[in-house]
Parts: C-alpha cells; sequence; structure tokens
C-alpha cells in the first residue's frame, strides 16, 4: 500500500484533486445557485453568503489532506477535464 493517498484521480470526463486556494471564485459561483445549495446544509440560505462559506470551505477541504503528514483526506474537488472548468466536489 501507498504511503500517502492519491492526491488526484482522472477519468475520461474528470479530473478528481485537491482543492487549491485558486478554486474560492469558482467554487463560490457553485455555491451562489440557488438550484445547486438546495441540497447543502442550509440551503438557499447561504445563497448570500456564497464567497464566504467558499474560502472557508476551500481552505478546510484542502487542510483535510495535509493532515496527519500529508496522510489525509477530504472532499476532492471536480473538474471537467475537456473544459478545465471545476464543476463541485465530492467525497468517497
Amino acid at each position: 500500500m501507498a504511503d500517502h493517498p492519491p492526491t488526484s484521480i482522472r477519468t475520461d470526463r474528470l479530473l478528481l484533486r485537491t482543492f487549491e486556494q485558486t478554486d474560492v471564485e469558482a467554487y463560490a459561483a457553485i455555491r451562489a445557485k440557488p438550484e445547486v445549495v438546495r441540497y447543502l446544509p442550509d440551503g438557499k440560505d447561504t445563497v448570500n453568503r456564497a464567497r464566504e462559506i467558499a474560502e472557508k470551505t476551500v481552505a478546510g477541504f484542502a487542510g483535510l489532506w495535509s493532515e496527519r503528514n500529508g496522510k489525509g483526506y477530504g472532499p476532492w474537488a471536480v473538474v471537467h477535464r475537456s473544459s478545465g472548468k471545476l464543476i463541485g466536489h465530492l467525497g468517497l
């Protein structure tokens, strides 16, 4: 077994990778969509705080990966490979 978990996984269409600080703007745009956040905790009440939530969430997700001397794990950033666009997050 590897000493460290992988930090990315590629499929034909998607790139799953660790979150980066540069993801804040794109993640805030996702969090600002009422049709998206209706499935998330506190739902549509969070739309007006999308940027604030994105900053905290991206930092928190990224921090999980660095725990335990780089052997941590956390939610993946999901990137559409052909466009390079962040389209969401997921956990395995």
